[in-house]
Parts: C-alpha cells; sequence; structure tokens
C-alpha cells in the first residue's frame, strides 16, 4: 500500500497512490461489516472487530478491493476449545 506521496530514493519522482478502497465482512453469508476507505489509512492497515454469538463452525469471509480493481478474499473458520 502507498499513499501516493512518497518519494522512491531511485527516482525521486512520487509513486501512484495504492490503498484499500472497500471491506466486506461476511459470517455465514450474512454482511457484518461494509465500508468504504481511502488513501488516508496507514501503509498496513490492520483493522480489530468484536462479534458475539458466533459459534464453532461458523464462516468470516473479508472481501477487500484495492483502487487498482485488484480483489482479496479470505477466510476463516471459527474454532474453539474447551479448557
Amino acid at each position: 500500500m502507498e499513499p501516493g506521496d512518497t518519494l522512491p530514493k531511485q527516482s525521486g519522482r512520487p509513486r501512484a497512490p495504492w490503498f484499500l478502497q472497500s471491506i466486506v465482512i461476511r459470517l455465514n453469508d450474512k454482511t457484518l461489516v461494509e465500508g468504504q476507505l481511502s488513501a488516508a489509512l496507514t501503509k498496513n492497515p490492520r483493522f480489530s472487530f468484536t462479534f458475539s454469538g458466533i459459534k464453532t463452525g461458523d464462516k468470516f469471509t473479508v472481501y477487500c478491493t484495492d483502487n487498482k480493481g485488484r480483489e482479496l478474499r479470505s477466510e476463516v473458520v471459527a474454532q474453539f476449545s474447551r479448557a
């Protein structure tokens, strides 16, 4: 991710902006979070959310799109162990 205002030492010219533009978080195919992002994000953004009522086997799917049209999709299945 690049905000577009950094100058690489080699060329001295600003880099083209590259940033996450949208994020969608789904739980078992139901949308929980949907948001639009901008170049104002940090270079390596980290997001944190808290949800209740999650059970073992529930599936989170995260979709992100960057400003160049590339898409990222990641899935996590909830697993809980009894101590």
